[in-house]
């Protein structure tokens, strides 16, 4: 029995069950509507409202730790409001936050998850992946590129190469973390549930198989790393001619994206192997990343007294999300310049990282799971079958998933590298008809940056001169909207 329940009274124990059923039973309920409603939005490309949205449930408080999920929505939101300044500024804010969760970690001070046991992993803050970490410093290197600002994103990119360097160690502090929390609570329960036993039973084995076969068909990428960034960081300092760190990058960015022939060319040019020119490089934030869903099952739960009684645990499952469209066209007039390609796929960076951390977030669920059911067998013995009831009561509405998890991340990258267009516009078609144009510089490179997040929603497009200049890209965006012919038939106005 946990010793919570031992030392407390029976009608203690009754007003405890009662009040945590009312406060974590609506907390909950409204952070997924609040989740829901944020990415209605941002896969209707309506980033301003997503941001501020996200922006009115931070509050005054931003370095509030509670409020990470929330400044990295908010913050991706922005960079495709365009409002630049505010979105590295809460991506800096998101920094901190998860830097101090780092800093715990190593130092084993992190605060204890008996609320994850008596109640759900919701009750404990968002914390941030490896790849959060990753991305939230790769968006601030462009924010700040695309501001004509390289020093800050040289800064960024650095961190962010820096952070995929240290990510199994970061991992393994992290998972490190929770064996030891598990076991202090296992402990503290007396030993009453055979966690393997149960982790491991033929119908936990059967309930994997058929409801999380999607983590097994995902390779992943090593070591934590996501292709995107190192391939960003590579292009970056290709910019900068530093021929040499760029080269290194896209050599390792093209053995991960299995030889794209763009990233290829990147890496020749950065070798000095072919004449350097200009171009124009198209990076295509292509549809939105996946989303956690609640997924209830009954397991058994082999106690010490060799009981086995069925009881419900709450798993999150990962949900993949659709593409915008299949590739972008690229046109300079009637002339076809030629098309995106795939570069890498975030859902695999998503899931890889999920798939490590599932063993945890299954033995932790068996526990909290093992542990409200003796507090219910408790309930029964000391009020009948009313305390029984409510105690079954209070265990099913305390049985959540944590479906929390940073959604604006796109499904997938993809990139292309065209010849300057004369007459300094490219066009950009989908396969489906839609059509937007950016004006670039005929003087020099460029970057043109897109996001489609979901079929029909109105493309981002943004135009980064590759020699620093900083540029306006309201134009930009308005030919990408009201201006231009991108008539998906979903389209919002």
């Amino acid at each position: 029995m946990p010793s919570l329940f031992r030392q407390a009274t029976p009608r203690a124990v009754l007003f405890l069950a009662a009040l945590l059923l009312l406060i974590h039973g609506g907390a909950e309920a409204g952070q997924r509507k609040d989740i829901v409603k944020f990415n209605e939005l941002y896969e209707k490309a309506r980033y301003g409202k997503a941001a501020d949205f996200e922006l009115k449930r931070i509050g005054g408080d931003r370095a509030d730790k509670a409020k990470l999920l929330q400044s990295m929505q908010a913050a991706a939101a922005l960079r495709f409001d365009d409002r630049l300044e505010l979105s590295s500024r809460l991506f800096d804010e998101s920094e901190s936050i998860l830097k101090e969760h780092d800093e715990k970690l190593f130092a084993s001070r992190a605060s204890s998850s008996a609320g994850a046991v008596l109640f759900n992993d919701n009750s404990l803050d968002y914390r941030g992946t490896v790849y959060d970490g990753v991305m939230v410093n790769t968006y601030k290197a462009l924010n700040f590129w695309q501001e004509g600002r390289p020093d800050l994103a040289r800064v960024e990119f650095n961190r962010a190469l820096d952070r995929q360097r240290r990510a199994m160690e970061r991992f393994a502090a992290e998972i490190e973390r929770l064996k030891k929390e598990i076991d202090s609570k296992r402990s503290g329960d007396g030993g009453s549930v055979d966690l393997e036993r149960s982790a491991g039973s033929p119908r936990m084995a059967a309930m994997i198989r058929q409801n999380y076969s999607s983590m097994f068909e995902f390779a992943a990428y090593p070591d934590f790393v996501n292709p995107f960034t190192t391939y960003a960081a590579g292009l970056f300092f290709l910019s900068q001619e530093e021929y040499a760190k760029a080269a290194t990058l896209l050599k390792e960015a093209a053995g991960m994206t299995g030889g794209n022939a763009f990233v290829l060319s990147d890496f020749v040019e950065a070798e000095g192997l072919e004449k350097r020119g200009r171009h124009v490089w198209v990076v295509f934030e292509n549809g939105s990343g996946p989303v956690l869903e609640e997924l209830r099952v009954d397991i058994p739960l082999y106690l010490v007294t060799r009981q086995v009684k069925y009881t419900g645990i709450a798993l999150p499952k990962m949900v993949l999300r659709d593409k915008g469209c299949e590739r972008l066209l690229l046109r300079d007039g009637e002339e076809e310049l030629g098309s995106t390609a795939f570069l890498s796929s975030m859902d695999r960076v998503v899931m890889a990282e999920f798939k490590k951390r599932y063993p945890a977030i299954l033995r932790r669920a068996i526990l909290s799971a093992a542990v409200k059911t003796v507090a219910q067998n408790q309930a029964q013995k000391h009020f009948g079958d009313i305390g029984g009831i409510l105690g079954g009561i209070v265990q099913r509405a305390t049985t959540i998933a944590d479906t929390r998890m940073w959604t604006a991340l796109p499904k997938e990258f993809q990139v292309a590298r065209v010849p300057v267009p004369a007459g300094g516009v490219l066009t950009l078609e989908t396969p489906e008809g839609g059509s937007f144009t950016a004006e670039v510089p005929t003087d020099g490179s460029s970057l043109v940056y897109v996001k489609i997040p979901a079929y029909g929603a109105r493309p981002y497009c943004s135009v980064t001169p590759m020699d620093g200049r900083p540029v306006d890209n309201t134009a930009v965006m308005g030919a990408a909207g009201e201006e231009n012919d991108f008539s998906h038939k979903n389209k919002e106005d």
